[in-house]
């Protein structure tokens, strides 16, 4: 139930608002804003990506991430659509696109590198770098977050 999904986010995100706790690992943040459709969400969580993310658990917490990702790939098509046809800037929905593509791929395969290619090219300077660096990697295999 995603209405459910996006209600205990946003009460988890509020009651740690002030706190040192993380309620979420960046993944976990990532996933849900994507099933959510949240696309500005998810374009300033990867804006914000530096290499030194600094995560502290809530004590007994239980990462979610697995669960996350099947229901990501299992919906990727209506999500890649949901996302083509969304009003956000034409540079966030082609990083949006590349970073869904390889979440769901789990690999720098050959689609994922044509996409970097393009993506480099047309944007050299991007908000984005440092999740082009050290999230998602310079296109050559497997993912290492």
């Amino acid at each position: 139930d995603y209405q459910k999904m996006s209600d205990v986010y946003n009460y988890l995100k509020e009651v740690t608002t002030d706190s040192k706790m993380d309620p979420f690992f960046i993944t976990e943040e990532i996933y849900i804003n994507f099933l959510l459709k949240e696309w500005e969400n998810v374009a300033n969580l990867m804006a914000k990506y530096t290499k030194e993310y600094k995560f502290t658990p809530i004590q007994g917490m239980e990462p979610i991430s697995e669960t996350l990702y099947d229901e990501l790939v299992r919906n990727y098509s209506d999500l890649k659509l949901a996302l083509e046809n969304s009003d956000i800037t034409a540079r966030d929905k082609n990083f949006l696109q590349m970073l869904l593509y390889l979440l769901k791929a789990d690999k720098a395969d050959e689609v994922y590198r044509e996409m970097y290619r393009k993506y480099e090219k047309e944007y050299s300077e991007t908000v984005y770098e440092n999740a082009l660096k050290y999230f998602m990697g310079k296109p050559l295999g497997r993912l290492s977050y």
